[in-house]
């Protein structure tokens, strides 16, 4: 285990932490990591560990910190800037020289007090893509199904005592194999989604995030707020059958759901009740290249209510067409014209 001015230094150099909760966590986390690359450690330790993680937001935090600085340190090694420059006698190092010296003393720190396990550490990453209209099943690593909605991009990363899914934008559906120590983590712009067992679905658009639980439960987590945290839920469980919207660092309450028209798009569906017209165009958009432009204002408040095949644009434009007695110019294949019907 390495001594608390060690773990100083290596806080101390890379500023992890702004405040004392947040630096104390960070002393932590650089111990448990260190502790954690060891084949020697017991169950017991890795189950005291498990309780340190999950105890505060800021623990976790502060861990996947760590992880990730070893990742990064882990690609000086072989690299020209791992050689370390003799100073001239006498000169007094320079604030930058300083600072390049931490960092290789922070390299060298955690790869000795690991017994040379340190880059052993098994991190791995893979970088999954859809494009518009397309969707993928992705059986992962440890066994988790991974399945991404139309333009969709995520990352997914899994080290020795997690396992982490990056979501940049677009929707994902997550049917999660359970592991005794490896906890399984989304992120989502600044939102944290912890499984508790479950199937969920997570979209991020824009600067919205929404997560649907289909079976189980999950954990969403935002950042500390310094200014207004006691006005602001932090955490929130939701549920099955439960969705909850996460915006401007404001997690909502959670309501029920329609788990299976939230879920449809994995049968190749979209599923309407009494949604509006605009909200409709909203969501064909996102599997089509084609631009809808109602020219209507009161138009776009018309409700629709239906089931409909995303790849048959044609047939869903036509029963718009007889449902709402509209009239939808696809003539231009770049844009498609939505106006009232003329008697």
């Amino acid at each position: 285990m390495l001594t608390s001015p060690h773990i100083f230094l290596l806080t101390d150099s890379y500023q992890m932490y702004s405040d004392d909760d947040r630096n104390h966590s960070g002393k932590e986390a650089l111990d448990w990591f260190v502790r954690m690359q060891s084949d020697s450690v017991t169950e017991a330790e890795r189950a005291a560990f498990i309780a340190w993680r999950d105890a505060k937001p800021e623990n976790a935090q502060a861990y996947a910190d760590a992880e990730l600085l070893s990742h990064k340190l882990a690609a000086l090694k072989g690299h020209s800037a791992y050689h370390i420059p003799r100073l001239v006698p006498d000169q007094k190092p320079s604030l930058m020289t300083m600072q390049y010296f931490n960092r290789i003393a922070l390299f060298l720190l955690i790869i000795f007090s690991s017994a040379g396990l340190w880059w052993q550490t098994g991190i791995v990453s893979d970088e999954y893509v859809t494009s518009a209209g397309e969707q993928r099943h992705i059986p992962l690593r440890d066994g988790s199904k991974l399945e991404l909605n139309t333009a969709s991009h995520a990352d997914v990363r899994y080290t020795r005592l997690e396992r982490i899914v990056t979501l940049y934008s677009g929707e994902a559906y997550f049917d999660i194999a359970d592991e005794n120590y490896r906890r399984f983590v989304v992120l989502a712009g600044s939102l944290q989604v912890r499984d508790i067992g479950t199937r969920f679905i997570v979209r991020h658009d824009n600067e919205q995030v929404t997560v649907t639980v289909l079976e189980g439960e999950v954990e969403l987590t935002r950042p500390a707020l310094s200014d207004r945290s006691g006005e602001l839920p932090a955490t929130l469980t939701l549920l099955a059958g439960q969705q909850s919207h996460y915006r401007n660092e404001v997690i909502t309450p959670a309501i029920p759901i329609d788990s299976t028209a939230a879920a449809a798009w994995r049968e190749g569906k979209l599923i309407f009740k009494a949604t509006p017209l605009r909200e409709v165009i909203q969501e064909l958009a996102r599997y089509h290249p084609q631009r809808f432009v109602i020219h209507d204002p009161a138009l776009a408040d018309e409700t629709v209510t239906g089931s409909f095949h995303i790849g048959e644009l044609s047939s869903f434009l036509r029963a718009l067409e007889q449902v709402l007695q509209i009239q939808i110019d696809t003539r231009n294949p770049d844009i498609a014209s939505i106006q009232r019907r003329k008697n």
